[in-house]
């Protein structure tokens, strides 16, 4: 026999088993012993293991106890008692009140060893004794005439409501005495029913006037839904359809690995650590989760992982939503919307010219939401500027003047005419005659942060005061610089890393026009 209490407040919920024994070290023992076994039936479960004496001036304080007597089985319905107790938390919150439910199995019968005159030890169905008693700690004076008292009792007889027999009996409260602990510690708690019968281990009847056959046990799982109701706002575990990632574990190498965290297994977090050898990062990783569950938080101490364990390689954050980020991830560069250093020239010539002018007008008109068949007509205007001039424009907003002018010496049919330059016109050469974004775009030598990123600095690049389509633009053009200047790696070795936090907001599909 053990009893068990559930504490409940805005962000907790706990179960408390208790335990009686006669020394500390045999409750520090019986303690550790339910605890493995709790854990090993319920996994993903931790709790500690208190003990406490008990006095008999513990014993007397002045206290308020109620228990809530069951009429005797059958039932009419299923009882939700948890759900009934965590209803009764949520209503109520001017009185402490703690809940304590004892259970005892039913041990009412026993079956004869064939061939003996020995008896088992007890062959027992699934049935309980139950009792629960409501521990009020407050002054309250024992009166009727107390307000309190009766305001306290009303959410008390709550949990009386819909438990009920089929004989029509109905559960009730019993204020009992305050030496009821006592007797609880003496192990009694069983030892008399409603008739003041003794309710030992032979006993068959609990009430004279229901017949025997009538009688099924007492307590048992279909009577009594112990289950944690699902409107009940605890976190719970998300079983990962598959978990066949291989995870880094060499022991040796524990500078060269990073720490992702404690491995989820069907859902319930482990005790084992999950590694990423610096190498795995050479491929991509994608990190999803609802808002605030801690994806930026996760990004800024994978950066922290990189700080240290790998100095040498450099670390870049482009952070496309949240506004004030930079403290969180405490780069060695950062560049915002207005600063100088902020510079991501739009074109920067390849080892194949070809390519990198395809490259070039595929992302400048993409990002900036114009129909796919304009991507051919840019890649004509740039490799035009490059045969006449040497280089495009300094500066985008002329390139896009001159694709303008590529469509009236090129016209098309006179809707598709309209419509594509009207769009150039009211739209993209407006974002692109922006002074930030004009200055950000403008033709040049390759950035300073850029060529310290290559050598192991970490750059926390902000584009949350841009709109989407600047942020598509300057995004985009970020890659295509490193596409250009980096050679594809071929090797197993990390040089450089990418991070980019709510990319949703640059993945969102644009209007084309």
């Amino acid at each position: 026999m053990y009893g068990v209490r559930y504490f409940i407040d805005d962000e907790n919920f706990k179960w408390g088993f208790f335990l009686r024994a006669e020394s500390k070290n045999e409750a520090i023992n019986d303690g550790n012993s339910l605890m493995a076994y709790l854990m090993e039936i319920y996994p993903g479960l931790n709790g500690k293991v208190h003990t406490k004496p008990i006095t008999e001036e513990e014993l007397n304080k002045k206290k308020l106890i109620f228990e809530l007597v069951f009429p005797p089985p059958n039932f009419n319905k299923k009882i939700f008692l948890l759900k009934k107790i965590i209803h009764l938390f949520n209503f109520n919150r001017n009185y402490k009140i703690q809940v304590y439910i004892l259970w005892q199995r039913d041990d009412s019968k026993i079956t004869q060893i064939e061939g003996t005159e020995l008896e088992t030890e007890l062959e027992l169905d699934e049935n309980y004794k139950i009792k629960i008693f409501l521990d009020i700690d407050s002054n309250f004076i024992n009166s009727e005439k107390n307000k309190k008292l009766l305001e306290l009792k009303s959410y008390l007889e709550y949990l009386t409501t819909d438990i009920r027999n089929v004989y029509g009996k109905r559960a009730y409260l019993k204020q009992v005495s305050s030496n009821t602990w006592g007797k609880i510690l003496e192990g009694r708690p069983f030892y008399k029913n409603l008739l003041n019968e003794n309710t030992g281990r032979f006993y068959r009847r609990i009430l004279e006037d229901i017949p025997e056959e009538a009688i099924p046990g007492f307590i048992n799982p279909q009577v009594i839904d112990f289950n944690i109701p699902n409107t009940l706002p605890i976190e719970k575990a998300n079983i990962l359809p598959k978990e066949n990632i291989g995870f880094s574990s060499l022991s040796h190498e524990v500078n060269h690995r990073i720490l992702l965290g404690n491995i989820y297994h069907n859902g319930v977090k482990t005790e084992r650590k999950a590694y990423f050898h610096l190498d795995d990062f050479i491929h991509h990783l994608f990190i999803s989760g609802l808002t605030g569950v801690g994806k930026s938080r996760f990004l800024a101490f994978l950066l922290n992982e990189f700080r240290y364990r790998a100095p040498k390689v450099g670390v870049l954050i482009i952070n496309l939503l949240k506004k004030g980020e930079e403290g969180l991830f405490d780069a060695d560069i950062v560049l915002q919307k207005g600063d100088s250093q902020f510079r991501v020239p739009y074109f920067i010539q390849g080892e194949d010219l070809e390519q990198t002018l395809e490259q070039v007008a595929g992302y400048i008109i993409a990002s900036l939401g114009l129909k796919n068949i304009v991507v051919t007509n840019m890649e004509n205007v740039l490799s035009q500027e490059m045969n006449e001039n040497g280089s495009p424009p300094e500066k985008i907003k002329d390139i896009f003047i001159k694709l303008l002018k590529w469509f009236e010496d090129h016209p098309y049919h006179i809707k598709y005419q309209t419509n594509i330059t009207r769009a150039i016109k009211n739209r993209v050469i407006r974002l692109v005659s922006s002074p930030f974004i004009e200055e950000i775009l403008k033709l040049g030598p390759i950035p300073q942060w850029f060529k310290e990123w290559q050598q192991g600095k970490n750059v926390f690049i902000d584009l949350s005061r841009f709109s989407k389509s600047g942020k598509r633009l300057l995004t985009h053009a970020i890659f295509q610089m490193i596409r250009t200047i980096i050679p594809e790696n071929r090797t197993n070795k990390l040089n450089n890393v990418i991070m980019i936090d709510e990319i949703s907001e640059i993945l969102e599909k644009p209007q084309f026009q």
